[in-house]
């Protein structure tokens, strides 16, 4: 028997078709387990795709807020610069505030001792002068 009669032979064997059938059917469920490989490959790449633009997007917005807080700190410092010189105005203000109400204090207090001794002055002037006056020896025009 020669080799192509073997093949022949081998080939009308009922075993032979059923070969070819499992092999068939072995080559369809691979391709179909590669196509499906390839279908979970291009939704993976696609997935991947969607999230290396999602963490793109994250760190511009992460670098945007960085920038913001670093404004924002910067506006931070100015106010607390701010709130001390109102502070220290404020300290300078009371100060002041004090200071003015105690000279406020004393002017009243000299004004009432000026009163008192305008009133002396007055009755002294009364007591002693205006008797020399008609005498001629104090001028009277001088003392109210």
């Amino acid at each position: 028997m020669s080799g192509t009669d073997r093949i022949k032979e081998v080939s009308n064997h009922p075993s032979s078709s059923t070969l070819s059938n499992r092999t068939a059917q072995k080559l369809n469920s691979l391709r179909t387990e590669a196509d499906n490989a390839v279908l979970r490959a291009e939704e993976a790449e696609a997935k991947n795709k969607r999230y290396e633009q999602l963490l793109l997007e994250k760190e511009q917005e992460i670098t945007s807020l960085q920038h913001k807080l670093s404004r924002l700190d910067v506006e931070l410092e100015k106010a607390e610069e701010k709130v001390a010189e109102y502070k220290t105005a404020n300290v300078d203000g009371e100060q002041t505030k004090m200071t003015s109400e105690g000279l406020q204090r004393k002017v009243q207090l000299l004004e009432e001792e000026l009163d008192v001794a305008e009133k002396n002055v007055k009755e002294t002037v009364e007591k002693y002068v205006s008797p020399l006056a008609p005498l001629g020896i104090v001028d009277a025009n001088l003392y109210p």
